[in-house]
């Protein structure tokens, strides 16, 4: 009989670019007037590959991204709590993870 079963949350229950990309969008809407010349696609489209897929922390992402698109350097201490804050509101499970969870449990 099987105890236990162990998941990674990213990219195996949680759909981490998905929950990301939902982030990102939010947060760009909220600080838009402090980031610079990137649009929503290009601010999200460079987030993602500075982060490397949480390879990466992100006080050297926002940093670097605010730099790249001529954002307020000093908008990176507020992007960066707020991403503490509040990304976990868009985390998104991948379709059938609330069956799948309660299959394994009974």
């Amino acid at each position: 009989m099987i105890a236990a079963v162990l998941f990674d949350l990213d990219d195996t229950l949680l759909d981490r670019t998905g929950s990301l990309q939902s982030f990102l969008e939010d947060q760009y809407r909220r600080f838009a007037d402090l980031l610079g010349s990137a649009s929503l696609g290009q601010w999200q489209e460079r987030f993602l590959e500075l982060d490397q897929r949480g390879h990466v922390s992100k006080s050297v992402v926002y940093p670097q991204i605010l730099k790249e698109f001529g954002g307020a350097p000093s908008i990176a201490e507020p992007l960066l709590a707020d991403y503490s804050e509040r990304c976990c509101e868009h985390a998104r499970g991948f379709p059938h993870m609330r069956e799948t969870l309660t299959q394994l449990r009974n």
